[in-house]
């Protein structure tokens, strides 16, 4: 659920207005499973202690962005 309100936010966050990089990007990954995925979540929260007061639906995006960020450019 924090995750969802997350993308949801977006654009507050200097995000895209629209979701679908997060589909292109989990598409364009070959072979990403829920566990990588999950990975790359918990590898950022673990390089950043700083941030452990955040919630996980900023955590999350943060993640992904970095993750993913060939991706963030709306088409």
């Amino acid at each position: 659920m924090g995750f969802l309100n997350g993308l949801t936010v977006l654009p507050m966050f200097g995000g895209p207005k629209s979701e679908d990089w997060v589909s292109r990007c989990l598409k364009g990954k070959p072979g990403m499973t829920n566990e990588q995925i999950a990975q790359i979540i918990y590898q950022y929260i673990a390089n950043h202690p700083a941030d452990w007061h955040e919630n996980l639906n900023i955590l999350s995006f943060r993640a992904l962005r970095s993750a993913c960020s060939e991706y963030l450019t709306e088409k």
